[in-house]
């Protein structure tokens, strides 16, 4: 990403926004990325994005365009609701490793200027409570894995509950399909019939 904050901003602290820990990101009212910290790419590094985080989410990329698409919507009106209310918003949300789960808060400020500083700061980060082993449980009579594709765990065929498994998330099977948990689609969809 550019090394120079943009103009734009020129408001904001700019030590805080190159040197925090936070992964910080600009976005211009079409939520192009305009600008990254240097943390962005550390982050992607650390947890295997790289190559992919840099080419898909380079400047000039669609910040949401690297989401899945049962959730861009998501965040395309609450990034949208920013843009026009002239209003902050915070989320939470997960982002976690095979064997780390790690929880984000995450902070959308509107700026002046019609552009967006998008602020992701770690909260919590430990290995995983409870991580089931991959195996048949996991695949219908079909054969196929369901995955969240939200909080990445898998549906227990026979239990019908959500469990991380360290080997699915770590390396994705080929015969796995992808829908929304009962916690994601309640948070995400609200108005709309479980998954």
């Amino acid at each position: 990403m550019s090394a120079a904050i943009p103009p734009k901003i020129s408001g904001w602290d700019e030590d805080y926004l190159a040197n925090t820990k936070d992964v910080v990101s600009v976005l211009d009212g079409q939520l192009r990325i305009k600008w990254t910290n240097q943390r962005w790419l550390e982050f992607a590094a650390a947890n295997d994005g790289l190559p992919a985080v840099r080419d898909a989410w380079s400047a000039g990329a669609n910040y949401t365009s690297a989401i899945s698409k049962p959730l861009r919507s998501f965040y395309e009106q609450r990034l949208q609701r920013c843009l026009d209310r002239q209003e902050v918003w915070s989320h939470d949300y997960e982002c976690s490793s095979p064997g780390h789960f790690r929880s984000f808060h995450q902070v959308v400020y509107p700026v002046a200027c019609g552009w967006l500083v998008i602020a992701n700061s770690l909260v919590v980060e430990r290995e995983h409570d409870a991580a089931f082993a991959a195996g048949k449980a996991y695949r219908s009579e079909q054969g196929m894995l369901r995955q969240c594709m939200h909080c990445r765990r898998f549906c227990h065929a026979a239990e019908n509950r959500w469990d991380w498994v360290p080997e699915y998330v770590a390396k994705l099977p080929p015969d796995t399909s992808h829908s929304l948990c009962g916690s994601c689609s309640g948070f995400y969809y609200p108005d709309e019939p479980g998954t």
